[in-house]
């Protein structure tokens, strides 16, 4: 991830982080590398521009940067995420955080019989939507696309994951967990109504 401040920038990653020849404040005739990984630098960010990511949020935009860096060579700080909170009473508040791939916004209700949590997560470059709903142990997802068709989904109950998603040929595969721990998949091939057990 690139950090501007006080004339510097820096490279971060789990490999090593570069200090670079900058005009300004500060300047270093040569260039050091040094190992950082992705938990110190976040402990070391800047504040002013990364201060509200959380330590996952913070890791996804270094590493975003860091791709970006290798094919143009350049730190793409100019589009680090911007967000944003909003309180709309003393029950609800909502967070959004746009990125460059991606914008998320979550909403979460605070009840005296656990938070209910509802993310709202828009892929940029696909216009597919992903809304997941957390309460409690349990948690369910779902994914369209821009026209509204359905993509994929996921349920998750005491640890117990489901989901259904299609592939390119248009056939729906639906996975689950049972009883023993053992995942069984099912398929209902393009235009078929029943879904069959697929052979191991």
């Amino acid at each position: 991830m690139a950090f501007k401040m006080s004339g510097m920038k820096f490279g971060m990653g789990t490999g090593s982080m570069n200090e670079q020849e900058q005009p300004g404040i500060y300047q270093k005739k040569k260039s050091s590398t040094y190992a950082k990984s992705y938990e110190q630098a976040y402990k070391d960010r800047d504040k002013k521009v990364y201060g509200k990511l959380t330590q996952e949020e913070y890791t996804k935009e270094a590493k975003r940067q860091n791709a970006e860096f290798k094919d143009s060579g350049k730190w793409d700080y100019k589009n680090a995420p911007k967000v944003t909170e909003e309180k709309k009473n003393n029950r609800t508040s909502t967070r959004t955080v746009d990125t460059a791939t991606d914008k998320t916004e979550t909403t979460t209700k605070n009840r005296a019989v656990g938070d209910k949590k509802t993310t709202v997560t828009t892929d940029k470059a696909t216009g597919n939507v992903t809304t997941q709903k957390d309460k409690n142990n349990k948690s369910k997802s779902e994914t369209r696309d821009k026209d509204n068709n359905f993509v994929e989904s996921s349920k998750n109950k005491n640890n117990k994951n489901k989901t259904k998603k299609k592939d390119e040929d248009g056939n729906t595969i639906k996975t689950k967990t049972n009883s023993k721990g053992e995942v069984v998949t099912k398929t209902r091939g393009k235009g078929k109504l029943f879904f069959k057990k697929d052979k191991k």
